[in-house]
């Protein structure tokens, strides 16, 4: 599953739809067609409620404690899949998991990883002017080579920069290549000041 699967609803989208059955009942009629799954972060039981009311098929429940996430999966279980995010940690994973929700997000993992600047070039169709604005300012991009135009874009910026190493041919070396990459903090920083 990707963030391209479903519509996921956060608190800015709730207050901007005017509430969370407001919102949820705009995403649904945006997906009608496509069978998405919409997604409601649920900070409160009453969320929860008024998601499920509305036709949410999943409740990513935010930061709630043991005892709500029981209440929750008695309440809801089965009228939506239910997912527990927030404040995740090896110490209560075991605790969450028993509470009988569907999924548990860990941030955590994410969270701790060090930051490093990298373009991932977009595929099929290349950022063209992000990539080139990304470059201009010192910083790498990787770039998966497509078969039509928009999806070579990058390989020729990147040529023409003398980055031809940073083109991909297929997924699995594109995300290689972003390892490789991520993990070279000298590379890294050689490129930051060369690409100026």
């Amino acid at each position: 599953m990707g963030l391209y699967d479903a519509v996921l609803i956060k608190d800015n989208h709730i207050a901007a739809a005017g509430g969370v059955k407001a919102a949820v009942s705009a995403a649904l009629a945006a997906v009608l067609e496509t069978g998405m799954t919409v997604e409601v972060e649920c900070d409160t039981l009453e969320q929860a409620a008024t998601a499920v009311e509305a036709g949410a098929g999943r409740l990513l429940l935010d930061n709630m404690g043991p005892s709500e996430l029981k209440e929750a999966v008695r309440l809801y279980k089965g009228r939506a899949k239910l997912e527990a995010s927030g404040g995740v940690s090896l110490e209560n994973i075991r605790q969450i998991a028993d509470s009988g929700v569907d999924y548990i997000s860990v941030g955590r993992l994410t969270q701790s990883a060090p930051a490093v600047d990298i373009g991932l070039d977009s595929f099929p169709y290349n950022g063209v002017t992000t990539t080139c604005e990304a470059l201009w300012m010192g910083v790498p991009v990787i770039t998966l080579a497509g078969r039509a135009h928009a999806g070579r874009v990058g390989v020729s910026l990147l040529t023409a920069v003398g980055l031809e190493d940073l083109i991909a041919e297929t997924p699995d070396e594109y995300a290689a290549m972003a390892r490789r990459l991520a993990n070279d903090l000298d590379r890294l920083s050689a490129l930051r000041s060369d690409l100026r």
